[in-house]
C-alpha cells in the first residue's frame, strides 16, 4: 500500500487502487477485531483471578476469626494456600503522551456573612485528561505505576471522592477526533476490576437515554397547546441517541490516576468558542450546577473542571475573551457554592479549576490576579508583642 501511495498517480488504476484500498481496511478491521477480542478475554481473565484472589482471602479471614475467638483470644499464625495461579499482571501500555510544565495558584476562599464555610480553591494550567492518565515507569523492561495510582484506589470506597468534568458533544457514542475517544483510550489502557468497561456503560447510557428523550418528548407535546409548536420540539428530538446541552451523565472508573467519577457535560462546542459572549442563563451553567449539587449528594469533595468551559485554546480567544469568560464563569461558580449549604450535609471543599495548556504564562497571571477579587480570602492577623 505505502509503495503505491508513492508512486506516480498514473501509474495504477483507478478501480486497482479502490480495490486496494478496500482490502486494505478489511485487513485492518479484522486484525483489530482480532486484539480487541484478545484484550477483552485477558481482562475477563483477570477480573475473574482477582475475584477469586479477593473471595479467598475473605474465607482465610472468617477462619482466622473463629479459630482467635474459640482459642480465646490467642494469636494464632496461619499460613495461607498459595493460590494455584498467581495473579496476572494488569494490562498497562505507557503513556507517550510528553506533559506539559504545568502551573498552579491555590487560595482558601471564604463565603458567607453569618455561616462562614471554607473552600479550597485551584487554578491549574495543565491537560484535562492529565487527570485520568495513569502515569507510569519502566524498570527492567516491566511497565510499573506510579503511587498515585494506590492512593486513588485506597479512597476508592470513602467519602472523599474525586470527580472530572469533561466536556462532551450531544452523541454519546464515540466518534473520531472526539476527546471522548481519547477518554476511552486511556480508559483502556487498563483494566478496571470494579466497574464495568466504559464501552459498557456508555451503551447503558444510550438506553436510559432513549426513555429521557421520549418522556421529553411527551412533556413536551403535552404542554405546548399550539400543534405547530408541538410539531417542532418533536422534529428537535428525532434522534433519540441526542443529548440535550446541559445534560450529564456520569461514569464510574477505579483505573484512572486521580478521579473516580467524570461527569460527561453536553455543550455546544461551535458556540462556546464564539466570540460571541454566553450569559449567566446558559445551559452549560445550569449543568455545571446541577453537577456541584450532586457532588454533594455523593461524597464529591473534589472537583476538577474546566474554567473556559472548553479543553483548548483557538485563535478567536483573545486575552479579553479569557477574562471576559472566566470572570463570568467565576461568578457563577460562586453562586453555585452559596447554595451548596442547601443542597446536603457534604460539600464539594476542593474545587481545581482548569485552564488549556496552550495557554499563555502571562494570560494565566491575569487570571491568577482575577481570582482574589470575586472570592474572598480569609485575612491573616499579626500580632506583635
Amino acid at each position: 500500500m505505502h509503495e503505491i501511495i508513492n508512486e506516480p498517480t498514473n501509474k495504477y488504476p483507478d478501480v486497482f487502487v479502490r480495490n486496494l484500498a478496500q482490502k486494505h481496511m478489511e485487513d485492518k478491521q479484522s486484525v483489530e477485531g482480532r486484539w480487541n477480542s484478545s484484550i477483552t478475554s485477558a481482562k475477563d481473565h483477570q477480573k475473574q483471578q482477582f475475584k477469586e484472589r479477593v473471595m479467598r482471602l475473605y474465607e482465610e479471614s472468617l477462619v482466622s476469626n473463629s479459630l482467635q475467638t474459640s482459642n480465646g483470644n490467642k494469636i494464632n499464625t496461619r499460613h495461607s494456600i498459595p493460590l494455584s495461579s498467581p495473579l496476572s499482571v494488569i494490562i498497562a501500555v505507557p503513556d507517550a503522551v510528553s506533559h506539559e510544565r504545568r502551573l498552579e495558584t491555590s487560595y482558601t476562599v471564604q463565603l458567607g456573612a453569618q455561616l462562614k464555610s471554607m473552600y479550597n480553591l485551584r487554578l491549574i494550567r495543565c491537560d484535562m485528561l492529565d487527570y485520568c492518565r495513569l502515569k507510569t515507569t519502566k524498570k527492567d523492561n516491566k511497565i510499573l505505576f506510579e503511587p498515585q495510582r494506590l492512593q486513588t484506589l485506597m479512597s476508592l470506597y470513602s467519602s472523599s471522592l474525586c470527580g472530572l468534568v469533561l466536556l462532551v458533544p450531544k452523541r454519546t457514542r464515540l466518534t473520531t477526533g472526539d476527546i471522548k475517544e481519547e477518554f476511552a483510550s486511556v480508559c483502556e489502557r487498563s483494566t478496571d476490576f470494579h466497574f464495568p468497561s466504559f464501552e459498557h456503560q456508555l451503551s447503558s447510557i444510550e438506553d436510559c437515554l432513549q426513555q429521557a428523550n421520549q418522556v421529553r418528548s411527551n412533556a413536551s407535546a403535552s404542554l405546548d397547546s399550539n400543534s405547530v409548536t408541538s410539531k417542532q420540539s418533536d422534529g428537535s428530538l428525532e434522534d433519540q441517541n441526542l443529548c440535550s446541552v446541559g445534560d450529564f451523565y456520569v461514569s464510574r472508573h477505579s483505573n484512572l490516576s486521580e478521579v473516580h467519577i467524570v461527569y460527561h457535560l453536553v455543550v455546544n462546542d461551535s458556540a462556546l468558542r464564539s466570540s460571541s459572549e454566553i450569559t449567566s442563563r446558559h445551559a452549560s451553567l445550569f449543568g455545571l450546577r446541577n453537577i456541584l449539587k450532586e457532588c454533594c449528594k455523593h461524597d464529591i469533595t473534589t472537583l476538577t473542571l474546566p474554567l473556559l468551559l472548553t479543553h483548548d485554546m483557538t485563535e478567536e480567544m483573545t486575552i479579553p475573551w479569557v477574562m471576559k469568560r472566566t470572570e463570568l464563569v467565576l461568578k457563577c461558580l460562586k453562586g453555585f457554592m452559596m447554595e451548596m449549604g442547601t443542597w446536603g450535609t457534604n460539600r464539594c471543599s476542593t474545587i481545581q479549576l482548569v485552564v488549556p495548556k496552550n495557554l499563555l504564562d502571562q494570560t494565566f497571571f491575569q487570571l491568577a490576579d482575577l481570582v482574589p477579587t470575586i472570592f474572598r480570602e480569609p485575612r491573616t492577623v499579626t500580632l506583635q508583642f
